[in-house]
């Protein structure tokens, strides 16, 4: 019966170790037994889950029943292994192309100011214009009141 208990003491602790993050009611509605079940099991208070809950655990663990048990725990370690490598590798792939993007934010930057100068340029332009016309047009306003002034007198 020792013996027992340190295997359901191990699967709990295995249990608990893929679980992660995921809750318990969420473990427990994927595999098809009651919470209060499963925190028997992971407890140790359940000597002797059957195989069909023990299924649905590791089901929903994304495991064999094997790799729960403890059997065939190089796979499970080659596999969380290649996925750290898989993702390490995208992590990289990212970062190199935020570094391209980057250098091409860089390489246009440069036009920015230009652009902007050119928009001030014309607009300054624009402003130049909009003077000689209202110049152009209080001078003629006042050679009209002139040629009015000299008519009258």
């Amino acid at each position: 019966m020792g013996n027992r208990e340190g295997n359901t003491l191990n699967i709990g602790n295995r249990i608990l170790h893929f679980k992660g993050r995921m809750k318990a009611g969420d473990l427990a509605n994927g595999a098809g037994i009651s919470q209060s079940f499963l925190s028997r099991v992971i407890s140790g208070e359940s000597e002797n889950p059957s195989i069909k809950s023990m299924m649905g655990i590791a089901k929903t663990l994304g495991l064999t029943v094997s790799q729960l048990l403890g059997e065939g725990q190089d796979d499970i370690c080659e596999k969380q292994e290649s996925e750290s490598f898989q993702c390490l590798e995208d992590l990289n792939r990212l970062k190199n192309l935020a570094s391209e993007k980057l250098e091409e934010t860089k390489e246009r930057d440069w036009t920015n100011p230009v652009r902007a100068a050119m928009e001030d340029a014309l607009a300054i332009a624009q402003i130049r214009s909009e003077i000689d016309f209202l110049i152009r047009q209080k001078q003629n306003n006042i050679d009209a009141d002139t040629k009015d002034s000299r008519v009258a007198n």
